[in-house]
């Protein structure tokens, strides 16, 4: 693995990005969601072949912080080392964080 992108704020979809070098094709992705405060597992430890998946049917608080666990595993069978996230944190989606820009740029 060489990096997870989890963003710093989650607004109602959590949908991380992983990214893995290999001199044979990614097989799969395993990751693991955990609440920061307690390191308690909230999802996982789940395979996906997605480098970028859309992890559903969670239940996260707003204001606590989450992070991720994830090993890259490639065709040959070979698993990479595991690394953690930074973390990200859980906006409530009437936050102004997480509120949809709808206007056009100007010039």
């Amino acid at each position: 693995m060489v990096k997870i992108e989890d963003y710093q704020n989650v607004c109602g979809k959590l949908q991380p990005m992983f990214t893995a070098t290999d001199t044979s094709p990614i097989a799969y992705y395993n990751y693991t969601l955990y609440e920061a405060l307690t390191n308690k597992i909230i999802a996982g430890p789940a395979n996906t072949t997605s480098n970028n998946p859309e992890i559903k049917n969670l239940k996260l608080t707003a204001g606590k912080q989450y992070y991720f666990k994830v090993k890259a595993a490639d065709q040959a069978g070979n698993q990479g080392t595991e690394i953690t996230s930074d973390g990200f944190i859980v906006k409530n989606t009437t936050d102004a964080a997480c509120a949809e820009d709808k206007e056009p740029p100007q010039v």
